[in-house]
């Protein structure tokens, strides 16, 4: 049985039995998995998940369509392992060991003879026990789940601030250092998102103000750093910020305390790098009055 290359492709919920038999055939034909997936009628997807899901339970196996069949029906009727008894202490163990879900995975197949329950399972608990308050498994990850990361290819949000004027068009007399007045600021989140720190520091004097706030909104942020750099003895000739979105009522700022604000590329921090050194270390010298 072929499908006629000419139509187009079908998306069905499960691979019948004479489709398996054709990608037996072309699998080991050494057909490239597009082609193969022209020729059974589906998405070149479907074909990479029944490969990968038969290596998984045969390695090293050729493909069989008659065993790839009997695999399909079993998964179909297989229940969902439950995270509790003998198996939930296995992966607790290894998680306190450090161990990766990935591995804890592995060593529980090789004990049973199978597959018992992937890491994507393991995982899945993890961020469920977070989720009701418990912060000791989440401790134990080595690094993110990989599913846990922002989508890649999606347009971020950094630098869409509303009416922001890049550090393109900032006066080239500020990169001298010979005027007193040029401010770069940024904030600092705590452990945990556990309080915020807003910093600026004046390129020249290296005058710096630690300033805490009560939430990241821009609304806050922008009331204290007017009220602070009112009170300061230097003046304000120009602000440069990184594109948080704390930063979005920047024209208020501008506007209340008379001065040019601007911002770095996104990603650029060394376009502010006297503010980001200030905040990997000790402030080179810190209001009094201001922070707390």
């Amino acid at each position: 049985w072929v499908s006629n290359p000419n139509k187009p492709m079908a998306h069905y919920a499960q691979l019948t039995l004479d489709q398996r038999y054709l990608i037996q055939s072309l699998t080991h034909q050494k057909n490239q998995q597009k082609d193969t997936a022209k020729q059974v009628g589906v998405n070149p997807s479907t074909i990479s998940r029944e490969l990968t899901r038969y290596r998984q339970e045969y390695p090293n196996q050729p493909y069989q369509a008659a065993r790839a069949q009997q695999l399909s029906k079993a998964t179909a009727k297989r229940k969902p392992y439950k995270l509790r008894g003998a198996l939930e202490e296995k992966i607790l163990k290894g998680l306190r060991q450090q161990f990766s879900p990935e591995q804890i995975r592995g060593v529980i197949a090789l004990e049973a003879g199978h597959k018992v329950i992937s890491h994507e399972a393991i995982y899945s608990y993890i961020y469920r026990q977070q989720k009701v308050g418990n912060q000791e498994l989440i401790a134990c990850l080595r690094i993110r789940h990989k599913k846990r990361y922002k989508q890649r290819g999606v347009p971020q949000k950094r630098g869409c601030i509303p009416h922001r004027v890049g550090i393109e068009e900032r006066p080239a007399i500020v990169e001298t250092n010979t005027e007193p007045g040029h401010w770069e600021g940024d904030t600092v989140i705590g452990a945990d998102h556990d309080g915020v720190l807003l910093t600026l520091v004046e390129r020249v004097t290296k005058y710096t103000i630690i300033v805490k706030l009560p939430s990241k909104q821009a609304v806050f942020l922008a009331t204290r750093l007017i009220a602070v750099l009112l009170k300061c003895p230097l003046p304000v000739r120009s602000i440069t910020f990184d594109n948080g979105k704390e930063f979005t009522d920047h024209q208020r700022m501008g506007r209340l305390l008379k001065t040019s604000i601007y911002f770095a590329r996104p990603y650029h921090s060394w376009e502010r790098g006297l503010n980001e050194n200030t905040n990997a270390g000790p402030p080179v010298r810190a209001d009094p009055g201001v922070h707390s």
